[in-house]
């Protein structure tokens, strides 16, 4: 049927159908060739935010490992064996603050020599002592939250564990129950507590070269918000958590475009989650699909008007042509 009525055509009609088709088969692989493009920038923004977010996730896990050998270093200090239950059961109050002068340095040389950059103090809790180096003013940690700390280490019996629930007010806190560990007395001696600023934490990790200054960061752990972005809500994180399901997509939050990537920080179950502002480039994809659209229209339309004025000049000389051959003809 199609066949027959395309032979019914006129010269004219059937050469605009050829340099229609020509018109949108170049159009159409252009538009494929735009969406081909989309999809490898993709692929290539997702390797390049997923290798920063591999090494930020192992910067991340260092810090939080040679934070636990720090621990298990100031647990095995002589000073610290030796001179922690004096203080207890000094009763001279100046040997009893030569004791505590005797931590505290041993806990500020621990302190300066690490090469753990995001810690930001380190304490001992007494049952009527606090020794402490300096901690800023901006971070006070409450009585009652100290009190908390303390609560959670004693159930740990001796063992080191990580408290997340005060990240976003007063850092990170690594707490551990020391233990005598001469004779093999297991004596508790006090409370550890190492404080870890998170500004600075998530500043070395992200630290990386990067083309994208805007790029997000935040840090989760059972479901809880433990360090978000200055930009990043509490919904950006719920949102994330339901809709990636995959290494990589485009999100929706508040509204505008993400490119999101998801991973996992090494040894931990913490989730980590890398976000990219993606309006910019899907305005500059959409730019170029609707520029490509428009000149397909305006091709089409010039084709189209060109082709019909140069057909219908052509057609009239063949009719003149065949005019005069019928002409001649009858005149023979």
């Amino acid at each position: 049927m199609i066949t027959k009525k395309y032979r019914d055509f006129s010269l004219k009609h059937k050469i605009q159908l050829i340099i229609l088709f020509c018109i949108f088969s170049i159009s159409a692989a252009g538009s494929l060739g735009i969406y081909f493009v989309k999809k490898s920038h993709e692929q290539v923004l997702y390797r390049f935010v997923s290798s920063n977010l591999t090494c930020s996730a192992t910067e991340i896990y260092d810090t939080l490992t040679e934070t636990e050998n720090l621990a298990m270093m100031i647990l095995s200090n002589n000073s610290i064996q030796e001179v922690l239950p004096l203080i207890e059961s000094s009763e001279s109050r100046a040997e009893k603050q030569l004791y505590i002068n005797t931590i505290y340095n041993t806990l500020c040389n621990h302190l300066f020599n690490t090469s753990i950059d995001p810690v930001s103090y380190i304490s001992i809790q007494l049952n009527n002592e606090e020794i402490s180096t300096y901690s800023p003013l901006t971070r006070q940690v409450p009585n009652d939250v100290k009190k908390e700390l303390v609560t959670i280490a004693k159930e740990e019996m001796g063992g080191s564990v990580w408290v997340t629930d005060y990240s976003r007010e007063y850092g990170l806190f690594l707490v551990q129950e020391l233990r005598e560990t001469r004779y093999l007395s297991l004596h508790p001696l006090g409370t550890l507590i190492i404080n870890i600023n998170l500004d600075d934490m998530i500043s070395q990790a992200a630290s990386h070269d990067s083309a994208y200054d805007s790029m997000s960061f935040l840090l989760a752990s059972n479901n809880q918000l433990i360090y978000p972005s200055d930009d990043i809500t509490e919904n950006y994180y719920n949102t994330l958590k339901k809709s990636l399901k995959q290494k990589y997509d485009i999100l929706t939050l508040d509204n505008n475009p993400y490119f999101a990537v998801g991973g996992h920080i090494p040894g931990y179950q913490w989730d980590y989650f890398c976000i990219v502002p993606y309006d910019s480039i899907a305005r500059t994809l959409s730019f170029t699909l609707k520029l490509c659209v428009i000149a397909m229209i305006f091709s089409v339309g010039v084709v189209f008007i060109a082709s019909t004025s140069i057909l219908s000049s052509l057609t009239r000389a063949v009719y003149w042509i065949v005019n005069k051959l019928k002409v001649f003809a009858k005149a023979i």
